[in-house]
Parts: C-alpha cells; structure tokens; sequence
C-alpha cells in the first residue's frame, strides 16, 4: 500500500538526488528514508533510484512516478484543507517563498496580519532569489511565492498583486547626485551595480533600464539586493531598485535618488503558485488575503512615495499686554 508519507520521501529524495539531504530536509534519520524508498519500490514492483557516483538519479520508472506524485500530493492536501473549511475553519501548514524585496520590506506585515486572521495555519516563509523560489515552486517545495516581477517557468499560474516603483538611486557623492533631472545619455555614461549575471532581476533590470533609454553599463556585480546597496553608498555605481528595498536609506540620506527625465520606471509584484485544476483552499485564502491586504494599503504607500510639504510658516505672535473682556 503506497502512503503519503512514501510520496513525499520520494520527491524529496529526487529533488536532492541524495538520502542525506532529503533527511535533512523532512527532519527524519538517513535509514527511515531508505526504508521509504524501498517500500515504496516493493509496492510498485519497479526499482526508483540508482547510485549515480556519490549521489542517486531516478530510474525510468523513478522519472514516471514523480509525473503523478506531485499532483497526488496536491490532491490530498487540497482534500484535507477543503474538509476542515468545511468544518468551519482554515488550518493546516503553508510554505510561502518570498523574494529579498517582497520578503524583507512588503510581505513581513500581511504576513502578520494573516497569522491574527488564521491563528491554526502554521506558515513558513522562506526568503530567496526569484531562480530558486520558482524551481522549489515547481518542485513542490512551496505553496505559494511572492516575488517581484520575473520570467516564470511553465507550469505557474502568475497573478500581478501591485505595480512598485523602481528607484534609480546613487551615493551622496555621485557626480550626478545634485542634479535635478538627467538625460538617459547621462545616466548610460555612469556604471552600474547589479545582480550577478543569469540572475532574474538582473535581466529584469537591464530591461527596464532599456526601455527607459538607458542602455546598462554593468561594473559591478553582487548577489543579494544588501550588498548592492553598500556598494553604492561607496560610490561604486548607480542601482535601480524597489523603493520599498531602499526607503530607510533614502531617509538617513546614506543614498539619493537620481531623477531621469521621463515616466517612472514601475515594476509588478506578483503571486505565483502551482497551475492545478484544484487549488488548496489555504493557498486561495493566502492569495486572496494578500490581493485585500496590498489594495488597503495603496493609499498609504503613495503618499510615502509623494514628497512632504513643508508646513507654511506661522505668524509671530503679538507681544503686549492682553486686554480682558468685561
């Protein structure tokens, strides 16, 4: 009899193509894995996995079953929390992905925010680049991932949350910091700093670098958003990044913003999740809970973005006496 809990041993051992590594990562002991692996080939009557130097590869037959595994996975998970909504509530577990920008400056209070709504859902956030978020996605290692706009793969179902600025931002010394407005000519003579080449925000971008007219003069290469940030406030380059990622910078003015001349450059934020005919209930709570969450909190987004008026000076008042009223 094949069981859940050989399904997902199995597809943990084919997405680390090692016993030790999927151990790791189900929390259970080297032998207990192996003793999954062969059960569930006696119950198939088909050999899996095979040495493949220090490391394992599936077999043909090993290929066929991780077809159909996933979507049993899904399946049973979908039916599990399908039954307890209609026992009156949302509980179960949630594996959320996020991004560096999504992760660390705009998810962190809807997450908290869903956590008082949903006390009996237990979420895991894992925070990444967007190549590695999406493979886990694939893979079944998340539920859901909440990213910045990037390439996705096949087999995602994408849904655009909200539209973020990206900030062309600069060190206080840059020689173009003190400028009120530059020319795409002017900002494609300055070097850039940005992520390392393959990345996907790096193709992202380059891209919205060019369609703004300024073809990328890539210098300096780093391979999380922080780094890239200390990079500029030493006056290595320019960057072009979420304003969510560099609002504390911006304020103490350890970086300043170059303004191109021309239309904000935007970038999407999406959700992503596993295309299947059903999706689990708690990932259509997620997504729907998150959608509300960015929708209420667009009005105050803008007016961080919009600069503050200084208040209109106050007349001095009148020194002298004061006259009582009889």
């Amino acid at each position: 009899m094949i069981t859940y809990r050989q399904l997902q041993t199995f597809l943990a051992v084919a997405r680390a193509g090692s016993l030790t590594q999927a151990a790791r990562e189900l929390g259970a002991s080297q032998p207990t894995i192996s003793l999954q692996i062969k059960a569930l080939s006696r119950a198939l009557a088909i050999d899996l996995v095979e040495r493949r130097g220090r490391g394992l590869r599936l077999t043909p037959g090993g290929e066929a079953l991780k077809l159909y595994a996933r979507g049993v996975l899904d399946g049973f998970r979908a039916l599990q929390q399908h039954v307890e909504a209609l026992r009156g509530g949302h509980a179960g577990s949630l594996t959320v992905g996020a991004s560096a920008t999504a992760g660390g400056y705009v998810l962190p209070p809807i997450l908290s925010r869903f956590r008082r709504h949903f006390p009996r859902v237990e979420i895991q956030l894992h925070v990444d680049n967007p190549e590695h978020l999406f493979r886990d996605l694939v893979a079944g290692a998340l539920d859901v991932v909440f990213s910045v706009g990037v390439q996705t793969p096949p087999g995602v179902t994408v849904e655009t949350v909200c539209e973020e600025e990206l900030t062309i931002v600069a060190s206080p010394r840059h020689t173009l910091a003190r400028r009120r407005g530059i020319s795409p000519q002017e900002l494609s003579a300055q070097p850039l700093v940005t992520s390392l080449s393959g990345a996907l925000f790096r193709e992202l971008v380059e891209t919205k670098l060019r369609e703004a007219g300024v073809p990328p003069r890539v210098a300096v290469e780093a391979r999380h958003p922080e780094a890239m940030k200390k990079l500029v406030e030493n006056d290595m380059g320019y960057a072009l990044l979420f304003r969510p990622s560099v609002a504390d910078e911006l304020r103490s003015g350890r970086l300043v913003t170059l303004r191109l001349h021309g239309a904000p450059i935007m970038g999407a934020m999406i959700l992503a999740f596993r295309s299947q005919p059903v999706l689990p209930p708690l990932v259509q709570q997620f997504v729907a809970f998150v959608r509300a969450a960015v929708a209420r909190d667009a009005p105050s987004r803008a007016r961080a973005k919009s600069p503050r008026r200084k208040p209109p000076p106050q007349r001095p008042k009148p020194r002298g006496r004061t006259a009582r009223v009889a």
